[in-house]
């Protein structure tokens, strides 16, 4: 395959697990509560779209890993903090600042507090954008998580032998530690060890390459039959989450959910494939400024204030998660955004390649 080829993937794929985002932030808590139906599309999204999302990060840190190899340390670092930290802190401090000022609204206060989102010390904030638990912003975690799983993996590929073994070893550590140590105080920390072995599976192994085989046919087929036992809590498995068996069968499905989405992404034709390779070069914005204003607060405003019916709610606010942060993108291209791309996007203001 060639690497245009395998880029075109990699863009609709990252279309894809955009989607699969912005469905399950749209699914917020009231909603999942009064559909079951809802409930289980949540379940099942939340079940694999991280692993996803680590896996294509790690994919696309793969192919440059030799050219990251060569850079200088402090360079490299540098050049990632720019691209995740500055756009994680940037925009979370101008969330925290709009919620500051509708909190200050009475009649907007109430409703805030109700949505989980009332008023929030600036120490608490400060707090949560270090350990990656921005309550206004939850969703940030993931940019934090990226940098620091990028970091830790040029780190060892740069400076220890063998790296590709040790990368694999510590990930699955990670995972088994979670298993039977409570890491839920570790912030960040925990997030990025229940998900850095799909950024390493994803550095070392291009799965549109098995595409095809039988047994990566099966292991799909596998895979989606597990997550409909997932979705729907089948005999109440979800009870024996956290358990060592649930949580390595659930690696091992996790797998075929990869190889499945991978092959989604090559096989997609037409309108469907364009909307998704046009979201996916654009996922890194569109990822940053659909929450909390689109995906939940528009989600709550229809359907709790507005009271409209989830069959209209769940749609439109789906399509406002995309639409208002394609315009704010379209806006910063313009001669005066330009110069806040650098710090809501990490991009330099020489557009790059």
């Amino acid at each position: 395959m060639s690497t245009a080829k395998r880029i075109e993937w990699i863009d609709v794929a990252k279309g894809l697990g955009l989607f699969l985002v912005v469905v399950g932030h749209a699914m917020t808590t009231p909603i999942r509560d009064a559909s079951f139906l809802c409930y289980a599309i949540y379940t099942a999204i939340y079940f694999f779209h991280m692993p996803f999302m680590f896996y294509l990060s790690g994919r696309t840190f793969g192919m440059a890993e030799k050219r990251y190899a060569s850079m200088n340390t402090g360079v490299f670092i540098g050049k990632k903090a720019k691209q995740l930290l500055v756009p994680y802190v940037v925009y979370g401090i101008l969330v925290y600042l709009i919620f500051a000022l509708a909190n200050s609204v009475p009649k907007l206060n109430q409703i805030l507090e109700d949505a989980g989102y009332g008023k929030q010390s600036i120490f608490a904030w400060g707090y949560g954008t270090l350990i990656g638990d921005n309550l206004y912003a939850y969703h940030l975690w993931f940019i934090y998580g990226l940098f620091l799983a990028t970091i830790f993996s040029y780190l060892m590929g740069k400076y220890i032998k063998n790296s590709k073994r040790v990368l694999f070893i510590t990930a699955i550590l990670f995972l088994v530690i979670r298993v039977y140590v409570n890491t839920s105080y570790w912030g960040i920390a925990n997030l990025v060890m229940k998900c850095y072995l799909w950024f390493v599976v994803g550095t070392y192994f291009d799965f549109s390459k098995v595409v095809g085989k039988l047994w990566s046919i099966l292991w799909q087929v596998f895979s989606l039959i597990y997550l409909f036992f997932i979705a729907s809590n089948i005999n109440g498995w979800n009870g024996y989450s956290g358990t060592l068996l649930y949580e390595m069968i659930k690696w091992i499905a996790d797998v075929g959910l990869l190889i499945l989405f991978v092959n989604l992404a090559l096989w997609l034709k037409g309108l469907v494939k364009g909307f998704f390779s046009y979201t996916g070069k654009r996922s890194y914005g569109i990822y940053l400024f659909h929450q909390p204003f689109f995906a939940s607060g528009g989600g709550l405003v229809l359907y709790k204030v507005m009271g409209i019916p989830l069959i209209i709610t769940v749609p439109f606010t789906i399509l406002m998660c995309y639409l208002f942060p394609v315009l704010f993108l379209k806006l910063l291209d313009t001669k005066y955004g330009k110069d806040l791309k650098p710090y809501l996007l990490g991009t330099p203001r020489k557009e790059r390649g």
